[in-house]
């Protein structure tokens, strides 16, 4: 988790709220980048040290134990060369396309995955895939969404600013 918070931060894709500010302030996704680069360096940095000195006990103490040969995932290469394709095609348009764009481009990527998978992969039904995702993190993200547009609408943001 630390890690993936610490990520977050590089890009304007990174989480809600960076998504907000690139879309706000037009900054390009180039130049936002850049700029956070040098912070989430530094954050990783923090990040490692914290997570090695706390866990020093146990990162020292040798594996004993292997996972169980049914824990690891079947690679199905067709489905992810087509996944990595999609999001190859999404990264190269969030560097050539203005901020405004980005929540577009972030949900025809993942519309392409979504509902590409099945036909790229015979076993995978739509239904399997729409009862695998998570939707109590999809309506936190449409509540923050609703309360950010009533923040807008309601006058609030123009004092803060």
């Amino acid at each position: 988790g630390i890690a993936v918070n610490v990520g977050s931060v590089a890009t304007e894709i990174g989480n809600p709220q960076n998504a907000y500010i690139g879309i706000q302030s037009r900054i390009p996704f180039v130049e936002y980048a850049a700029i956070m680069a040098p912070i989430t360096a530094a954050c990783l940095a923090i990040a490692i040290v914290g997570v090695a000195l706390a866990f020093r006990r146990r990162l020292a103490a040798p594996i004993r134990t292997r996972p169980p040969e049914t824990a690891v995932a079947k690679l199905h290469r067709p489905g992810l060369a087509f996944t990595l394709a999609v999001l190859l095609g999404s990264v190269v348009a969030f560097f050539l396309s203005a901020p405004t764009w980005l929540p577009a481009i972030a949900l025809a990527g993942g519309s392409i995955v979504l509902f590409g998978l099945p036909v790229v992969n015979r076993k995978a039904s739509g239904r399997a895939l729409i009862g695998s995702v998570d939707w109590s993190i999809l309506l936190f993200f449409i509540g923050l969404f609703v309360v950010i547009a009533g923040v807008e609408r309601s006058g609030v943001r123009a004092g803060i600013q």
